[in-house]
């Protein structure tokens, strides 16, 4: 709910089609899917959890999103 209310937000403020994003603290990457599915240039996700990190990864590839770095780092 929080993140619906986020991304409306978010649709009315910014076109989306010119940002990079940096996602800190990624955790499962949900707020970096939803930006990568709304087709911003790039998405940064970062996190410390390495099975957080090869999640991401595993997502982005099941999906086929090749806009989505994600970076293992405190």
């Amino acid at each position: 709910m929080a993140k619906e209310g986020l991304f409306n937000v978010l649709n009315n403020l910014v076109d989306f089609s010119e940002l990079k994003v940096l996602d800190l603290f990624a955790g499962t990457g949900s707020i970096s899917m939803e930006f990568a599915s709304r087709e911003v240039i790039s998405v940064t996700s970062v996190d410390l959890n390495y099975k957080c990190v090869d999640f991401i990864r595993k997502t982005a590839a099941n999906l086929k999103i090749d806009n989505v770095l994600v970076h293992r780092a405190d």
